[in-house]
């Protein structure tokens, strides 16, 4: 089981790596891979980015990797 709930963690944890490297690399946010990750990420950014400063770059998506990566290790998964 806990297989299971790591692998789903590292998943979550690239997709929104790859949601920031993707608003880096187009920051218009037209690109088909942020479009298409966009209604699995949202719903967790938005809060989010209503918490963290406003700044040039969005880096929400890190702040969430950074929370699944200590929740990883504090569980033992």
């Amino acid at each position: 089981m806990t297989d299971i709930l790591s692998f789903v963690i590292q998943t979550v944890e690239i997709v929104f790596l790859v949601q920031f490297i993707m608003q880096l690399v187009d920051p218009t946010g037209n690109h088909r891979v942020l479009r298409a990750i966009a209604p699995l990420t949202q719903p967790v950014l938005t809060p989010l980015r209503s918490m963290l400063p406003k700044s040039q770059f969005d880096y929400s998506p890190l702040v969430v990797v950074l929370v699944l990566g200590i929740l990883r290790r504090v569980s033992g998964i």
